[in-house]
């Protein structure tokens, strides 16, 4: 399992989750006042686009989960030791 992967994947469920929220709080408010849809008629298209994206970073997260869950750990001291393998290899030939 990747951590990296797996944090980055929390992060963008939370962050989904807060703006999912947000949004939706957002549009019931803007349809709650009739005021806003005659002064502000371009914030709805923003609180729905935003509500779109949201959803897409939820989804984006979970497939986050599964590539974390599917993914090894990067190591720098493999990638390091596999040069290392490499450049001796040529030297000696």
């Amino acid at each position: 399992m990747n951590t990296q992967l797996m944090i980055l994947a929390i992060v963008m469920l939370v962050a989904g989750i807060a703006s999912i929220a947000t949004s939706a709080i957002g549009i019931q408010a803007y349809n709650a006042q009739a005021s806003l849809k005659v002064d502000h008629p371009s914030n709805y298209k923003y609180l729905v686009t935003n509500l779109i994206l949201a959803i897409f970073l939820v989804l984006g997260s979970f497939a986050t989960f599964y590539y974390a869950s599917k993914v090894p750990n990067f190591s720098a001291d493999a990638l390091s030791g596999k040069f290392d393998s490499a450049l001796n290899a040529a030297r000696n030939a």
